[in-house]
């Protein structure tokens, strides 16, 4: 159960690391969140498998080169999130 509690709960930074962000890859959302490369991997996957991130394209390599990595992004088919702040200015008698 503290597993389930712990992934949903990196599933969230990494949702929110995203929206901030996007695009951005893997290792930027551990170096942003604090959490480890592995956990970031794994919250990613199942978001991806959920449908609601998706692998957009790839990002520049560093100057010493290496592999591009590959950016995030949440994906547009997916379903629409609303939010709506619902606060009382006045009460009334």
């Amino acid at each position: 159960m503290k597993a389930r509690l712990v992934l949903k709960n990196s599933e969230a930074k990494v949702l929110e690391c995203i929206r901030q962000f996007r695009p951005i890859s893997r290792a930027h959302i551990a170096v942003k969140t604090g959490l480890s490369k592995p956990v970031v991997s794994q919250a990613v996957e199942r978001l991806i498998r959920e449908g609601i991130v998706r692998e957009s394209k790839k990002g520049k390599s560093t100057l010493r080169g290496g592999k591009r990595p590959t950016l995030l992004e949440f994906n547009p088919n997916w379903k629409f999130l609303v939010g709506i702040d619902v606060a009382a200015r006045y009460a009334q008698r």
